[in-house]
């Protein structure tokens, strides 16, 4: 594998203070030999949405929980759609977390408790 290109990406980050931090990263393209394809090097701390860090936007998500998602962005000086996707993604990965809950008795299980068993005959 080669390096097919290179460029700059400035990533927004926690701020610090009254201050909005962004990190400037060098993000690598490859040109893979084996399927031909060109692919972009992946960065673990780099969201879904590659404009910020993931602990920015699971600060965001946070803070979608204790206030509106137009007040988050003004707080942020973010778009709201921004906002609502970081938010989604937010609550994609806590229910991913939670896992999906059971079924508490299956349907045959309750129709065989109520079943009455007939003492006459037919």
């Amino acid at each position: 594998m080669g390096w097919y290109d290179r460029k700059l990406r400035r990533v927004r980050d926690l701020s610090c203070g009254d201050r909005r931090m962004f990190l400037e990263l060098e993000v690598r393209r490859i040109d893979c030999r084996r399927c031909g394809k060109v692919k972009r090097e992946r960065l673990d701390f780099v969201a879904d949405n590659p404009l910020y860090t993931k602990r920015f936007a699971y600060y965001v998500g946070r803070r979608c929980r204790d206030g509106t998602i137009k007040d988050v962005a003004a707080e942020l000086g973010l778009d709201w759609h921004t906002v609502k996707s970081l938010e989604m993604a937010y609550m994609q990965a806590q229910l991913k977390r939670a896992g999906t809950p059971g079924p508490a008795r299956s349907a045959l299980t309750r129709l065989r408790s109520a079943r009455v068993t007939p003492t006459g005959s037919w």
